[in-house]
């Protein structure tokens, strides 16, 4: 699915000629590194995941030439909070990159030290992050995408 916009009716929340989109997805880590989706699950406008040394990189349908980052946020699901993993994300328009840590020993990992999202330690059937980015597009004055 594409990314999706939203024209916000409360009068001065984006600036004028700008809407609000918002890009989604929930990741599986570990070895099977895929997008969840399912009946009660969807991905909006992420193109991809990948990993690269280590780093989970989201690839995303963002429009440089239209568009205006906010923000590229991912949450850890209940399953990796128990495990003391936290997340960090680098870039945020069409790639953002994702850092994983833990705050106590993990496998073979110290503790604090970067894991790489592919990483047996995590389970793809239960290891999750997920992810949100927000972003500003330019509208025509008419309402259509410029």
């Amino acid at each position: 699915m594409s990314a999706q916009q939203f024209p916000l009716p409360a009068e001065g929340l984006c600036p004028p000629g700008w809407e609000l989109v918002v890009r989604t997805a929930i990741v599986r880590l570990g070895s099977d590194l895929s997008l969840y989706t399912d009946t009660n699950h969807a991905s909006l406008g992420v193109e991809s995941v990948t990993v690269d040394e280590g780093w989970l990189e989201v690839r995303t349908d963002f429009d440089g030439a239209r568009e205006k980052c906010l923000s590229a946020t991912a949450s850890v699901d209940a399953t990796l909070a128990g495990k003391g993993v936290f997340v960090g994300a680098s870039g945020g328009a069409s790639l953002t990159r994702y850092a994983l840590y833990s705050a106590r020993t993990l496998g073979h990992y110290p503790a604090f030290s970067r894991i790489p999202a592919s990483s047996t330690v995590f389970s793809s059937a239960i290891d999750n992050l997920w992810i949100t980015h927000l972003s500003l597009r330019r509208v025509a004055q008419d309402g259509g995408a410029v």
